[in-house]
């Protein structure tokens, strides 16, 4: 049973309701949307600046399926003088993608894939966003698992300050 005396041990089950809440419903999105986020390689050709000598250069982006047809949209320095892009989901089929279009003053790309079970997301209203909203950036998995290792580290650090405060309190109650 909680103590709703003890301000620091009621603030902590509720953080920690929270969180859980707040983790619950990041994963149902992540899940969701992972599908259909991509992780694109590109084979860029550029011109070496001390050589003056044209030279091929791998690049990494990510994009996300916007029809399940299989457009894709990425960020045009993702595939800017690009002699090859390959999309790869997030369980695990690569495609060869083909630019459809590019618009550098933008910085938008549309890729065409042709294969595959593809999930597109849906564009959200943006005349309902507002100053302050949260915002979830769904990534590739590579980049998914560096940031989920973060977040679990940050989650471990918390549990163990939780840990100390109780045996804190534990040794030097509250006055009655």
């Amino acid at each position: 049973m909680e103590d709703f005396n003890n301000p620091i041990s009621f603030v902590a089950e509720s953080d920690r309701q929270l969180l859980d809440a707040y983790s619950s419903t990041i994963t149902r999105v992540v899940k969701g949307a992972s599908q259909s986020v991509v992780h694109i390689t590109v084979l860029k050709k550029v011109q070496d600046p001390r050589t003056r000598k044209m030279t091929e250069q791998p690049g990494l982006g990510s994009g996300f399926v916007i029809s399940s047809d299989g457009y894709i949209v990425t960020n045009n320095h993702v595939i800017e003088n690009a002699i090859s892009i390959t999309v790869a989901f997030a369980d695990g089929l690569e495609l060869k993608a083909d630019l459809i279009g590019a618009d550098p003053s933008t910085d938008i790309a549309v890729l065409k894939v042709y294969g595959g079970d593809l999930k597109a997301l849906q564009f959200a209203n943006s005349d309902e966003l507002e100053a302050g909203l949260a915002r979830l950036d769904v990534v590739p998995r590579a980049e998914f698992d560096l940031q989920t290792e973060v977040l679990r580290k940050t989650r471990e650090k918390l549990e163990a300050l939780e840990k100390r405060v109780a045996e804190f309190e534990a040794r030097f109650p509250p006055p009655s």
